[in-house]
């Protein structure tokens, strides 16, 4: 039973949480961009 809700949560939180992080980088990145430019 426990092994079922860790792999669902695997499949579901683990893509979640790279989207955030990814998506915070980018953001920084831009800002980071347009404050040089």
């Amino acid at each position: 039973m426990s092994e079922e809700i860790t792999e669902f949560s695997e499949k579901v939180y683990v893509p979640k949480a790279v989207e955030l992080w990814y998506g915070n980088r980018r953001r920084e990145q831009k800002s980071a961009l347009s404050g040089a430019a």
